[in-house]
């Protein structure tokens, strides 16, 4: 595989990285936000909505490490490189 594929493969599981923590962090306020509400609404004197944001964003929390400084995407990349040489064998 050439240097220009490689750089190919790892931009896109970058991006594929990113995109998945920003997913996980919209969802993460949109269903936070119904919780607070629901929580307030029903028994604003026992707050619990705390707890799920908290456990929650702990998970969180290790989604955007891994996304924007750990990266341990060398056994996925290799994994598609195979995939993507394999394809390339039978076009060829």
């Amino acid at each position: 595989m050439d240097g220009e594929d490689q750089d190919f493969h790892e931009s896109r599981a970058a991006v594929r990285s990113l995109t998945g923590f920003f997913v996980h962090a919209l969802i993460y306020i949109v269903v936070n936000a119904v919780l607070v509400f629901i929580n307030l609404l029903t028994d604003p004197f026992n707050l619990w909505f705390y707890w799920v944001m908290l456990f929650w964003g702990i998970g969180l929390a290790f989604h955007a490490l891994d996304s924007f400084f750990i990266h341990p995407r060398e056994q996925e990349r290799r994994k598609f490189d195979d995939a993507w040489d394999e394809t390339r064998r039978k076009a060829g």
